[in-house]
């Protein structure tokens, strides 16, 4: 896949397929030792190249701990009730997230199956393909499949993996701005960062991933092209009641939560926005996801 990255300066750090490798430390570990607490900010790349083969990579940004108002407030126009009351959440740890979408290639890499190998599983809705190819966001894929994705994934790499929670989709979304979007107020700048239709009314599928600008941290389509599966339930007054610090969401419920829009999206993908969908159901050509790993000083050894 292309290089997602090109001109951010930052460190790459890359990892043969099942193997992780880091700038050598003296806190490191032997190999086969148990995941060990995260280093300080400062000893952790900026930026992890996953070589998962097949001339496949996986980019992932380093997304620092920090504090952030999460949802929306009263008066920003388009917000809904389920974004108040507006909060202050502290992720009190960094972490790894990717740069992208998990690609069609990526998936194929990790899981040995395809997009119309999904498409030959939908059994409500017989949906065509929306975008096929390498670098094509990955969608029809139910909260299951991507939480699977990342079992995979994790146990190829030797650390863990996962979905991220919806505090941390939107943390580092905003990438430390307090707009509307992640790069200002006015709608007017979306197609510089964002697919939808908004924006491009006659589109009629996915883009390749990191075709457009980056949010300030290096994470690209966070506005648009496909929605991203959250770990988190879905509660529509979670936030009056939610954690503050590192919030994982319910402990229960029926539905998943679901940001960043996606490319048929008519509204507007502000960066507190939500949406949410049956952990069973393939959503159609809409959704897929991104993954976070956690940032280790060393990780356990492959599986």
């Amino acid at each position: 896949m292309r290089s997602a990255m090109t001109g951010l300066g930052l460190l790459a750090v890359v990892v043969a397929a099942g193997v992780w490798a880091e700038p050598p430390s003296a806190t490191s570990q032997p190999a086969g030792a148990p995941i060990a607490p995260p280093l300080p900010p400062g000893a952790l790349p900026k930026k992890l190249t996953l070589d998962l083969g097949n001339k496949v990579q996986m980019k992932l940004v380093l997304i620092p701990a920090g504090e952030f108002m999460m949802g929306s407030p009263d008066n920003e126009p388009g917000s809904k009730p389920d974004e108040h009351p507006q909060r202050l959440v502290k992720i009190t740890r960094p972490f790894y997230m990717g740069a992208t979408e998990v690609t069609q290639a990526q998936w194929a890499a990790v899981t040995g199956t395809t997009i119309r190998d999904m498409q030959a599983k939908l059994t409500k809705v017989k949906w065509p393909l929306r975008g096929e190819g390498p670098d094509v966001p990955m969608y029809l894929v139910r909260w299951n499949d991507a939480v699977g994705f990342c079992g995979k994934l994790g146990a190829k790499i030797g650390r863990p993996a996962r979905l991220p929670t919806e505090a941390e989709w939107e943390y580092a979304c905003r990438a430390g701005t307090k707009t509307v979007y992640f790069f200002g107020d006015d709608m007017k700048d979306l197609g510089q960062y964002g697919h939808t239709r908004s924006v491009e009314r006659n589109r009629k599928e996915a883009y390749p991933v990191a075709g457009l600008k980056p949010n300030p941290w290096g994470l690209y389509d966070m506005a648009g092209n496909v929605w991203e599966w959250c770990h988190d339930f879905y509660d529509a007054n979670y936030y009056t009641k939610g954690e503050n610090v590192d919030p994982k969401g319910p402990a229960t419920g029926s539905k998943h939560a679901l940001r960043g829009g996606a490319w048929f999206s008519f509204g507007k993908p502000r960066s507190a926005a939500r949406q949410r969908d049956n952990r069973e159901d393939r959503w159609g050509w809409g959704v897929g996801f991104r993954v976070v790993v956690e940032a280790t000083s060393r990780p356990a050894a492959s599986q």
